[in-house]
């Protein structure tokens, strides 16, 4: 399993160091999203897809969605400490995912980032919801099977006793989230069944007191980096995530409620065969903020999916 939190060294260098004007950038622009990739890497991200990889002496570029009559005449790498160029560089590769995105409509990566925006970067909105993403695009490769998940959270509630004490040793839990955007996300090769059987697969793993524990590193490092900003100056500690009973969290974006497919995938969930708590988000009127108190189990969603039809 791999370890997705920084190294020390990285972690430092975008506390104080050479790589402070970057992170600096990603807080002032909410449009772009930072997340860890391992002891010395980490990506930017704008609308869901890839502006560049970060490591600790240079910054490369994605020249995925950059129109291959430019590809050849691009340098796309810089090295860290030119943070004029790095971050003047930005505003042209988030036009090339816009005009990408508008071409093909593939929505769901960007409406994942907006679930990490409102959770995690809107002050009040944020502290008042009851999940942090720590992590998406979550893949891990354990040479027999690749485990990939939209969002890795941690579930803190936000009202009473839970939050007033601040006690990260007993209150929150570890929580993957799923998220299908649109009634043709929810078969085939990556439906909800599918989903259920890897995350079940992958959570009988051996190694999920190092997955948590590895979370649990990232929620700390994004609290301390500012990056979830009403937790910096609170306790952020968390431990023995793996002791608790873990959550995976349905979010699906803009169903039609007079079809039937939605309802009759989540019909087919047998919460028995499952050792883990599953969930369907439901909005708090509109939104993408969390709440515990609004997630439906697998029977409760088919009742309300049959009386809002």
């Amino acid at each position: 399993m791999n370890k997705r939190a920084l190294g020390e060294k990285m972690f430092k260098s975008f506390l104080d160091g050479d790589l402070k004007p970057l992170l600096e950038e990603v807080k002032k622009d909410d449009t772009l999203d930072l997340e860890f990739r391992g002891e010395s890497h980490a990506i930017i991200y704008y609308r869901g897809g890839k502006i560049c990889d970060i490591y600790e002496d240079k910054v490369v570029f994605d020249t995925a969605y950059m129109p291959e009559a430019l590809k050849a005449e691009t340098f796309n790498e810089l090295q860290v400490g030119n943070y004029v160029n790095i971050i003047n560089e930005i505003p042209t590769y988030k036009r090339y995912i816009d005009y990408k995105m508008s071409e093909k409509h593939a929505y769901e990566r960007e409406f994942q980032q907006v679930v990490v925006r409102e959770n995690n970067r809107h002050h009040d909105i944020s502290h008042d919801s009851d999940y942090y993403i720590t992590d998406i695009e979550y893949m891990d490769d354990d040479g027999t099977k690749t485990s990939r998940f939209d969002m890795i959270s941690i579930k803190w509630r936000s009202t009473g006793i839970d939050r007033r004490e601040h006690n990260a040793s007993k209150v929150p839990v570890l929580s993957i989230i799923e998220m299908k955007y649109g009634d043709n996300a929810l078969t085939g090769n990556s439906g909800i069944g599918d989903h259920l059987r890897d995350m079940r697969d992958f959570i009988k793993s051996n190694e999920m007191s190092f997955f948590c524990d590895d979370v649990a590193e990232i929620f700390k490092q994004k609290c301390k980096l500012g990056l979830i900003p009403d937790m910096k100056d609170k306790p952020h500690e968390v431990s023995n995530l793996s002791d608790r009973r873990i959550e995976v969290v349905f979010l699906i974006g803009n169903h039609k409620p007079a079809k039937s497919k939605l309802c009759e995938e989540i019909a087919k969930i047998k919460s028995s065969e499952y050792d883990f708590d599953i969930k369907f988000a439901r909005a708090s009127l509109m939104g993408y903020c969390l709440y515990d108190s609004l997630m439906l189990t697998p029977e409760e969603c088919v009742e309300f999916l049959q009386k809002n039809k």
